[in-house]
């Protein structure tokens, strides 16, 4: 549908609850029940180990799992994908894998569904600064609502991408 976003990651902030969506297009939305700053999102969990027991032979930097279940991203993956007509824009759904996982653990979240609208990355847009999109989320701040939309869009001039 539009591979020049596959790997873009866009991050946002709802400042009324103080959360954070990292968005990886086609792929998952992570929400984190904090502001985080883009630094530390760029860096991966380490989800992985070595096999003979070394240290840490890796040449990329990664961060721990955090060990407490309500402190770690809540993961949407991909439900569904959908064209705006016309090579426009695109409309993708985000559904919570595991709730059960979050219930067992007394983390309850009311949000189950991100839905992402996004215009068509054009290629030229690699080659300009800056390359992060920025995006608003403009509904589902309000209590008690299941659904957060989110539209991702260029950042206006000056505007940061780091949290309010």
């Amino acid at each position: 549908m539009d591979p020049g976003r596959i790997l873009q990651k866009s991050i946002c902030y709802d400042p009324n609850r103080n959360w954070t969506f990292s968005v990886s297009w086609g792929y998952n939305v992570e929400l984190y029940r904090s502001l985080e700053t883009s630094i530390e999102l760029q860096t991966t969990f380490k989800t992985f180990q070595t096999w003979r027991g070394y240290e840490d032979p890796f040449t990329f930097n990664t961060r721990p799992v955090i060990p407490d279940q309500c402190k770690r991203p809540v993961v949407f993956f991909l439900d569904q994908i959908e064209d705006g007509g016309l090579g426009e824009w695109t409309e993708s759904s985000y559904k919570i894998y595991d709730n059960v996982l979050l219930e067992k653990s007394n983390c309850s979240l009311e949000v189950q569904y991100v839905n992402v609208t996004a215009s068509y990355f054009r290629p030229e847009l690699w080659k300009k600064a800056p390359r992060r999109q920025c995006c608003d989320i403009i509904k589902g701040t309000d209590e008690g609502s299941n659904v957060v939309e989110i539209v991702i869009r260029g950042c206006h001039q000056f505007e940061s991408v780091t949290p309010p």
